[in-house]
């Protein structure tokens, strides 16, 4: 969210006044539009733009925070922005300007728990492991150095001597160019 100031002329007085909005962007067909949340009049008590944009970090805050889990750590270091912005939240909350957890039943998930089943991945490496896979070099490996599964296939770069390395065959082209310029 953000300030947006609009100037009005005052007809009796032909005075030019600043007033501010609320608001807060989002897409629609490409394009970048702004939705007003609130009115927040001339802002007259906040003669810095400082404070104008503390207030509006602050707001948004108090939006994000309004769950009870996620309470802020620092405190506003004026208590005149603290006091408006508690006012104009409250008024965002009572008008449903925001999609506020108001009564929503919300799911937690415990992502220490939560397990992957057929994982997919992309890359060189991924590519280069399934080309090995395919092709049985383990079993190639195995009955040319007569061990059993002493060599080893390894994705990673600080791989051990003796196992084959998906690094070096994914990246190749790239070998080459370094020893060119050496």
């Amino acid at each position: 969210m953000f300030l947006k100031v609009i100037f009005k002329t005052i007809k009796a007085t032909g005075e030019r006044k600043r007033f501010y909005r609320l608001c807060e962007s989002y897409r629609f067909d490409n394009t970048v539009r702004h939705q007003t949340i609130l009115h927040l009049g001339s802002l007259d008590e906040l003669p810095l733009i400082d404070q104008r944009q503390a207030l509006a970090v602050r707001i948004n805050e108090l939006v994000k925070q309004h769950h009870p889990e996620k309470q802020s750590l620092f405190q506003t270091p004026d208590p005149l922005i603290e006091t408006l912005a508690q006012k104009y939240f409250a008024e965002i909350k009572e008008k449903q300007r925001l999609d506020i957890a108001g009564g929503k039943d919300y799911q937690g998930i415990d992502t220490d728990t939560v397990t992957n089943k057929n994982v997919r991945e992309s890359g060189a490496e991924w590519l280069c492991m399934q080309a090995l896979d395919q092709l049985n070099i383990r079993s190639f490996l195995t009955t040319i150095s007569g061990a059993r599964a002493t060599n080893t296939i390894s994705t990673y770069p600080h791989h051990q001597p003796g196992n084959l390395s998906c690094k070096r065959t994914a990246y190749q082209p790239m070998e080459k160019r370094k020893l060119r310029s050496l």
